[in-house]
C-alpha cells in the first residue's frame, strides 16, 4: 500500500526512568535542610545517570545508533509481533522482515532515480546504435551503458514480440522525462498527457480503439503517483463530453502508489451517497488500533448514470493501492466480481498480486529513513483483507488466457468489450 508520512517522532530508546526519590526513615521527619539535601542528591544522581547514558549513546558510531533506532521503531510499530532474535537477524539482513520493509542510509534516502525505456510500455528492446543500419543486440546493461553515453539522437529497435518479429526502429534522444499516469481511448480518438514542463498537457493522440462502440470509453491508470488524480479527472471529463457512459478501467501492471491519490480517484467511482466522504479502506495496527481513510468527496453521478456499466482489467501485477481500489469498487457496488477480468497465466493461475499490508516511513535524526510494514489493509465495508490471496476466480472474477505483455492483440480487452456488448 502507499506510504504514510505520519511525522512519527524520532527516537532510539525510550527515555530512561527517573531515579527513585530517597525516603525518610520511618517515624522520623527530616528537617528542611535535610529535605533539600536529599532532593539535591537525587538531582545529582539522575543527572549523572543521564549524562552517562547519553555519553555512552553518542559515543557510538552513527551507523550503530541508526541500527538501534531501527530496532526500536520496528519493535513498536511492525504490524506483527516480532521475536527479538529474529529481529536482529532481519536487521542485519537489511531488514528482510518482508519484501517491503527497508532501511535506507541518509544518502540513499535522498537519492531519486527514474527512467523510461522503449516507445511503448511493455516493449522489448531488440537493438540499439548510433546508425539505423548498424544496430547492436545486447543485454540490458550494455544498452543502458550505450544510452547513458549518448549526447545526441540515436536509434532503438523495439517490439512487443521477444523474437523481434514485430519490431520497428525509433529515432530517440535523451531528455528529462515527465511521467504521466492516465490515458483515455474511445472508438474515435485517444488522449494522453504530454509536455516538457509540469503540469503536462492533455493532448489528442489519435489512437482510437475501433473495437469499442460509441457508448464506451477505456481508461488506463499506470500508477497512483504524481498528478494521476488530476489526470484521471481530466479523462473522465473527456469521457463525459464525448457522451461515453460505460467504462473499461485497466489496472493491469499497476503496482499501487499513494493513499491520497487513491482516495481522490475513488471519489469519482463509488456508488454511494452524494456529497459524502466514503471510507476507501481501513488500516489495522498491531496494537488493535484502526484508521479509516476517506475519499475527499463523492461525485459518481456527475460522470455516470444510475445504470452505467463499469468493468475492470487486472493481472498478477495489479497490487496494493490498485487492489484497494478494486475492493472499494466491489464493496460499494460499482463493479461486481463478474465484471472483473483477470489474466490467466500458462499454469492456469489467475489472480491479483495479493498485497494487503501498508508501509509507513520513519525518519531518524541522522537522515536515515526506515520504511516499515505497520498495518494490514481491509476493504471499506466487508472488512476483507486480501493479503497473500488477491482477487481470484473463486470470488466470481473471470479468467482470460493472455500474455502478460499485450501488444497489437489484447485478449483481455477483447473479452471485456464482448461482455459489455452481450
Amino acid at each position: 500500500m502507499s506510504d504514510r508520512n505520519d511525522g512519527e517522532r524520532d527516537e532510539f530508546f525510550d527515555p530512561p526512568a527517573p531515579a527513585p526519590t530517597p525516603q525518610a526513615p520511618a517515624g522520623k521527619l527530616p528537617s528542611g535542610k535535610k529535605i533539600a539535601a536529599a532532593l539535591l542528591a537525587a538531582v545529582f544522581l539522575l543527572t549523572g545517570f543521564l549524562a552517562g547514558w547519553f555519553g555512552r549513546y553518542y559515543a557510538l558510531d552513527e551507523e550503530v545508533r541508526t541500527f538501534l533506532w531501527a530496532k526500536s521503531v520496528t519493535e513498536k510499530n511492525y504490524y506483527l509481533p516480532v521475536d527479538e532474535g529474529e529481529l536482529y537477524e532481519s536487521l542485519y539482513g537489511l531488514l528482510g522482515l518482508d519484501p517491503y520493509t527497508k532501511l535506507y542510509s541518509p544518502d540513499a534516502a535522498e537519492a531519486y532515480f527514474a527512467d523510461a525505456a522503449g516507445d511503448r510500455k511493455g516493449m522489448y528492446l531488440i537493438g540499439f546504435g548510433s546508425s539505423e543500419d548498424r544496430l547492436t543486440e545486447g543485454d540490458a546493461s550494455a544498452a543502458t551503458a550505450f544510452i547513458s553515453a549518448q549526447s545526441g539522437p540515436f536509434w532503438l529497435r523495439c517490439g512487443f514480440s521477444e523474437d523481434g518479429s514485430d519490431a520497428q526502429n525509433y529515432l530517440v534522444a535523451r531528455r528529462e522525462y515527465r511521467a504521466s499516469y492516465v490515458s483515455y481511448r474511445d472508438s474515435e480518438t485517444s488522449y494522453r498527457f504530454w509536455g516538457e514542463t509540469l503540469p503536462l498537457r492533455l493532448t489528442e493522440t489519435n489512437e482510437p480503439l475501433k473495437e469499442l462502440d460509441g457508448k464506451t470509453a477505456y481508461l488506463r491508470i499506470d500508477e497512483f503517483s504524481g498528478n494521476a488524480a488530476g489526470e484521471f479527472l481530466s479523462c473522465l471529463s473527456v469521457m463525459k463530453e464525448r457522451g461515453r457512459e460505460r467504462l473499461i478501467l485497466d489496472l493491469r501492471t499497476n503496482g499501487g502508489g499513494y493513499l491520497d491519490i487513491l482516495g481522490e480517484i475513488a471519489s469519482h467511482l463509488l456508488r454511494t451517497a452524494e456529497g459524502s466522504s466514503p471510507v476507501v479502506l481501513t488500516a489495522h495496527y498491531r496494537d488493535g488500533g484502526t484508521e479509516e481513510y476517506h475519499c475527499p468527496a463523492n461525485d459518481f453521478s456527475d460522470y455516470f448514470g444510475k445504470d452505467a456499466e463499469i468493468c475492470l482489467l487486472a493481472d498478477e501485477n495489479t497490487a496494493s493501492a490498485s487492489e484497494a481500489l478494486i475492493g472499494a469498487l466491489v464493496d460499494y457496488g460499482t463493479v461486481p466480481y463478474s465484471k472483473i477480468f483477470l489474466r490467466e497465466d500458462a499454469n492456469g493461475t489467475a489472480k491479483t498480486f495479493g498485497k494487503g499490508i501498508m508501509q509507513t516511513h520513519f525518519t531518524a535524526s541522522s537522515g536515515a529513513v526506515m520504511k516499515l510494514t505497520a498495518a494490514t489493509v481491509h476493504w471499506p465495508l466487508s472488512g476483507r483483507c486480501i493479503h497473500g490471496v488477491g482477487v481470484t476466480p473463486a470470488d466470481g472474477a473471470k479468467a482470460v488466457k493472455a500474455d502478460l505483455i499485450w501488444g497489437t492483440s489484447d485478449p483481455m480487452l477483447e473479452r471485456a468489450i464482448a461482455d459489455l456488448n452481450s
